[in-house]
């Protein structure tokens, strides 16, 4: 009678190749991650450094609420600006730039360029107004009567 461990243990020569493929694999893997993990960077964080990640993270948010609050005005400048109909900026005076969301100074900036200028003739003229973003100008353009 044949050794029950051996006849358990029998393999033919490709499943013994096999195995002796993945114990080699396996050692190898080991051997890497060992290796890692001594030339890997080692992070020490203090309670200093978190206040400062902390510190980053904060003037992240009140960037972002910064943008979001501009965008609120932006939007709210559309929605005023597609409420107009046959826009016509030789006609509007300081309140009425001031109406619709924008500066007081934006308004001036308008009204003296439009001085400057003798009104404005074509579309082209007003795009030239630089305190106005040019999605305020692409909102406007439709409506600016046609000369």
């Amino acid at each position: 009678m044949a050794n029950p461990l051996k006849e358990y243990f029998y393999f033919i020569n490709s499943e013994r190749t096999g195995i002796i493929a993945l114990v080699v694999l396996t050692i190898f893997l080991d051997i890497g991650r060992v290796l890692l993990s001594q030339y890997s960077p080692q992070i020490d964080l203090n309670q200093k450094d978190f206040s400062k990640i902390e510190a980053v993270i904060d003037s992240l948010k009140q960037e972002q609420s910064k943008k979001d609050s501009q965008e609120k005005i932006l939007d709210k400048n559309l929605t005023n600006f597609e409420n107009i109909k046959d826009f016509n900026p030789n006609t509007l005076k300081i309140d009425d730039w001031k109406e619709l969301e924008l500066s007081e100074k934006q308004a001036n900036s308008i009204l003296n360029y439009k001085e400057l200028i003798g009104g404005f003739k074509p579309k082209e003229q007003f795009r030239k107004v630089y305190v106005i973003s040019d999605e305020l100008h692409e909102q406007l353009a439709p409506q600016y009567p046609s000369s």
